[in-house]
């Protein structure tokens, strides 16, 4: 497992060298998602900045390795490593933030466009905090990360890498990695702050809904939980747009 880990490090290092130097001298930003395919809840999404002399030492922070794609980690895996990741922010070589958007912004603006402002508000409170500074852009995007890819500009600022397709529209010059959860540490760790994020705030409305099993699911579509809306119907929590499937089972047995 470590060289899986230390290979996500060695992929950011070297994406630094295919930057302009300035650009590089800023550190790299990772942002990821979590709760993108739960049937209740928000999504969550968060933006982690890791500084460019983490990249020039001989070897990688311990609690860095610890890091990897947020899906094969079990929960007290992710729990230990965000709480390494708090504590690395201390020592100002990485910050971090994690955003989100509620159920009615889901309703009101599909997934995509949900995750891409839970997305964008991450990026807002990084920059706030950090007074770190990333290029604007209109629509246009940078392209899909590959090894040819050519020097940024070097006012583009620091640079963005995110998990999955382009983000149409998003507010920030970005490079998109299909994968790059498991590809990328910065993205890597993102994931984990979001996921460990997202699944304390689900745990928290078990109190509030404990017929739902929030604190099991998160309020993904496992069977139990699908009973259960079945059973007592949709909470507030619920996202309407995704309950159709599986309230309509309850229209067939009627």
């Amino acid at each position: 497992m470590a060289q899986t880990e230390h290979s996500l490090w060695l992929h950011d290092k070297f994406f630094l060298k295919t930057l302009a130097s300035q650009q590089a001298g800023l550190g790299i930003v990772g942002i990821d998602e979590a709760g993108r395919g739960a049937l209740a809840g928000p999504v969550h999404a968060a933006a982690f900045w890791l500084s460019s002399k983490t990249y020039q030492t001989g070897d990688l922070d311990m609690r860095l390795k610890l890091i990897a794609d947020s899906k094969t980690m079990r929960a007290v895996q992710r729990e230990v490593a965000a709480d390494n990741l708090h504590a690395l922010c201390t020592d100002k070589c990485c910050a971090f933030a994690v955003a989100s958007a509620s159920v009615e912004e889901i309703n009101r603006l599909n997934i995509l466009g949900a995750t891409r402002l839970a997305m964008s508000r991450a990026v807002v409170q990084l920059q706030a905090s950090t007074k770190l500074f990333f290029k604007k852009t209109g629509d246009t995007d940078l392209p899909i990360f590959k090894a040819d890819t050519p020097e940024c500009d070097e006012s583009a600022g620091v640079a963005l890498l995110v998990d999955g397709r382009p983000l149409r529209p998003f507010d920030w010059q970005h490079r998109a990695i299909v994968g790059g959860d498991a590809l990328s540490l910065v993205i890597a760790a993102a994931s984990v702050l979001a996921k460990v994020t997202r699944d304390r705030y689900m745990r928290s409305l078990d109190q509030f809904y404990p017929q739902y099993g929030f604190d099991t699911h998160a309020g993904y579509g496992t069977r139990a939980h699908r009973k259960a809306i079945l059973d007592y119907g949709p909470s507030p929590e619920h996202r309407p747009l995704f309950l159709r499937k599986v309230l309509a089972q309850k229209c067939i047995h009627l």
